[in-house]
C-alpha cells in the first residue's frame, strides 16, 4: 500500500476502554481514545500492538522519547502520510489490568494460543506442568492447568488451581489454597492462607493465617504479618 505506517487491527465488543483506529476501507483516517458507546458506528477496530513502520516515518520525529500512540502514528496523518491497519483474527488479550492480566494467564494455560512454555517442565496430565526441580508434597493437590517453576516448593495439605503460575524459588506453606492467581518469583505464601484471583509481586511475604487474600495485587517486597486481614480488591504497594 505504500503505507508510512501499517498497524495490526483486532475487533472488540465493546470499545470504550480502548483507542479506536477509525478506518476509511483499510487506511487509517483518525484515532479516538474510549469513544462513548455508540458515537463511532461500523468502528469497532483497535491497536493490537504490532506495528511496521518505514525509518523515514521515525527520523521525521526530533530525538528523545516517542510514543507510537500518541507522537508517532497520530503526527504522521497529521502531515499528510499514510497509516493502513490490517485486522487480525487470531487470539488476543490486552493486559493493562489485574482482572485482564489474569485473563491473558488462563488463555495461555487453556491453549488458547501458542506461547512460549519455559525450558524443562514435566507435564503430568491434566495441565499440571511442574519443573523437576521444585518440590511438591505428596500431600498436596494440583488441579490443572497449573504451572510451578524451578526451586518452587508447595508443601503439605496445599490445595493448588485451577489456573495457577508459580514462579522460580516461590514457597507455599502446609495447607494453604491457591485459585486463579500468579505467584512471582521469590514470593512466600504462609500455612493456611486462602489466595484467589490475585497477583503477588516478586518476594512478597504473606505470613501463616493471614488473608484470606481475594483479587488482592501486592507489590515486590510487600510483608503481610502472619494473622493479618487484608481487604478483598486491596492494592498493597502496587
Amino acid at each position: 500500500h505504500g503505507a508510512d505506517a501499517t498497524i495490526s487491527l483486532i475487533r472488540v465488543d465493546d470499545t470504550s476502554s480502548y483507542g479506536v483506529c477509525v478506518r476509511a476501507g483499510t487506511r487509517i483516517v483518525d484515532f479516538v481514545e474510549k469513544p462513548v458507546p455508540g458515537t463511532l458506528p461500523g468502528q469497532d477496530t483497535v491497536n493490537a500492538g504490532t506495528y511496521v513502520v518505514e525509518r523515514d516515518a521515525i527520523l521525521a520525529f526530533p530525538e528523545g522519547p516517542l510514543s507510537f500512540e500518541r507522537d508517532v502514528f497520530p503526527g504522521i496523518l497529521a502531515g499528510g502520510g499514510h497509516v493502513e491497519g490490517v485486522v487480525w483474527d487470531g487470539v488476543w488479550a490486552d493486559l493493562g489490568t489485574p482482572s485482564r492480566y489474569l485473563f491473558g494467564h488462563r488463555l495461555v494455560l487453556d491453549g488458547a494460543m501458542d506461547w512460549p512454555t519455559p525450558e524443562g517442565l514435566v507435564d503430568h496430565g491434566g495441565g499440571v506442568r511442574v519443573h523437576p526441580r521444585a518440590s511438591v508434597a505428596a500431600s498436596a493437590r494440583l488441579h490443572g492447568p497449573v504451572v510451578v517453576l524451578a526451586d518452587a516448593q508447595v508443601g503439605d495439605e496445599v490445595d493448588l488451581g485451577p489456573h495457577v503460575v508459580l514462579g522460580p524459588d516461590v514457597r507455599v506453606g502446609a495447607g494453604a489454597t491457591v485459585r486463579r492467581s500468579v505467584v512471582l518469583a521469590g514470593a512466600r505464601i504462609g500455612a493456611d492462607v486462602s489466595v484467589r484471583d490475585s497477583i503477588l509481586g516478586q518476594r512478597v511475604t504473606v505470613g501463616d493465617h493471614a488473608g484470606p487474600l481475594v483479587d488482592v495485587v501486592a507489590g515486590d517486597d510487600v510483608s503481610m504479618a502472619p494473622s493479618t486481614s487484608v481487604d478483598e480488591g486491596a492494592r498493597v504497594g502496587a
